[in-house]
């Protein structure tokens, strides 16, 4: 059912993802005020994950839609048969709320 708002949002938005997440986090903040509700708990939660992989699939932050940094690094792990073991892995953070994603 968040997802097909989503849609919508997008729809409505003429495919803007920045303006959608910020639409359904609107949605979010009605729904807290019935919190208690148990229906809205669960759209609450649902909300919550599909926003936070929306927006890191679109490279932005899921608190607040900002664009995110990213930064690669190499994680060594150890060597094998001398040669150093690692993963190039990538550090995103967001420079207007703080926000950090390994």
């Amino acid at each position: 059912m968040v997802l097909e708002i989503l849609e919508g949002f997008l729809s409505k938005n003429n495919g803007d993802a920045k303006e959608s997440l910020l639409d359904l986090y609107e949605v979010k903040s009605c729904l807290i005020d019935k919190d208690g509700n148990p229906d809205a708990t669960k759209m609450i939660s649902d909300i919550e994950d599909i926003i936070e992989s929306e927006a890191l699939e679109r490279g932005l932050c899921p608190k607040c839609c900002a664009e995110l940094d990213s930064k690669k690094f190499n994680d060594n792990y150890s060597e094998y048969l001398g040669r150093p073991v690692f993963e190039i892995r990538t550090k995103y953070t967001c420079p207007s709320c703080g926000y950090t994603e390994d």
